[in-house]
C-alpha cells in the first residue's frame, strides 16, 4: 500500500507567523524572493533573519531536521553554530554526472563532524 509523504516544513503551527518564504530564508540565510521586504541591504537581511530565528528557530529546527537528517539550515549555522559552516570547495566532477556531488558530500561530512564534535543532538 503506498504511503503519502507528509511535508513537515509546510505544516506550521497554527497562528505561526512563519511563511514558506521566511522558512526558505532560514534555509539559505538570504532573502532571494523578497519575503522580508524590498530594498534591504545584506546586513539588514541578516539582522532581520537573526531576530526571526530567535523567535521561531526552535519551532522550525525540528521540522527541518526531520526532513534533512544530519543537516542544519544556513541561518542556524550563522546564529547558533559553535564553529563556522564549512565552505564547499568547488573542484568539479566528471561530465555527465552532477559535477558538484562529491564537493557537497564532503562539506556535509564536515558539517556532521562539527555536530558530533560538539555533541549537538538531533534537535539542537
Amino acid at each position: 500500500m503506498p504511503t503519502k509523504r507528509k511535508n513537515r516544513l509546510r505544516s506550521r503551527q497554527p497562528g505561526s507567523k512563519l511563511t514558506p518564504g521566511i522558512e526558505f530564508c532560514f534555509v539559505v540565510d538570504a532573502d532571494m524572493m523578497g519575503a522580508l521586504g524590498t530594498g534591504l541591504t545584506d546586513a539588514e537581511i541578516a539582522e532581520k533573519l537573526a531576530a526571526l530565528w530567535k523567535v521561531h528557530g526552535a519551532d522550525f529546527l525540528p521540522r527541518f531536521i526531520a526532513e534533512h537528517p544530519g543537516e542544519r539550515p544556513a541561518t542556524w549555522w550563522r546564529c547558533c553554530s559553535p564553529e563556522p559552516r564549512p565552505q564547499i570547495v568547488w573542484r568539479g566532477g566528471s561530465p555527465g554526472d552532477d559535477p558538484y556531488k562529491a564537493d557537497r558530500a564532503l562539506a556535509l561530512a564536515q558539517e556532521i563532524d562539527i555536530l558530533f564534535r560538539h555533541q549537538i543532538d538531533s534537535y539542537s
